[in-house]
């Protein structure tokens, strides 16, 4: 039998308030990481009190999100700080982007890894605004198993932030 721990818990009103969201977004990534290594399963449940926007905001970093809340996922990974699961296009990455500042990510003076093994699919755009997310912060970025397009936007781009990893 399942000998860890179970936990369920309403977050619509830590959720509601925006500036609260920031600490509600890097606290359910935290979490997703520990149960990486942990028996550990945590239920959220959120009202509609938060809009569409909101639950995206939330649902794209919780592990166990099913549904149309957002495209993409941010979810724990090992080696690695995030992976990246889904689809991510011109619409969807303002949402990562913040998703990404929210976990803390990229932590300053070291490369940012995301692991894209599971990433369907990413526009030109998209591309664009991680190579800057990434410049800002003055790290690199590194994608571990990307799709096959990956590679060869970044032939066709002056994207100087972003490279293709080799996987673990």
């Amino acid at each position: 039998g399942y000998t860890g721990l179970r936990m369920v818990a309403n977050g619509t009103s830590r959720a509601v308030d925006p500036r609260r969201r920031d600490r509600l977004v890097r606290y359910e990534h935290l979490l997703d990481r520990f149960c990486l290594d942990h028996a550990f399963t945590l239920l959220c449940a959120f009202d509609n009190a938060l809009g569409e926007q909101g639950l995206a905001e939330l649902g794209c970093v919780h592990s166990l999100t099913r549904g149309e809340l957002s495209p993409f996922a941010l979810r724990a990974a090992r080696a690695a700080d995030a992976a990246l699961v889904g689809s991510v296009d011109a619409v969807s990455v303002d949402l990562l982007v913040e998703a990404l500042r929210r976990i803390g990510l990229p932590r300053p003076g070291r490369r940012m890894v995301l692991d894209a093994t599971d990433l369907e699919c990413i526009d030109v755009r998209a591309m664009r605004e991680l190579d800057r997310h990434a410049a800002r912060a003055g790290v690199s970025l590194g994608l571990r198993s990307p799709p096959t397009l990956v590679p060869r936007l970044l032939q066709l781009l002056d994207l100087p932030a972003i490279r293709v990893v080799a996987s673990t």
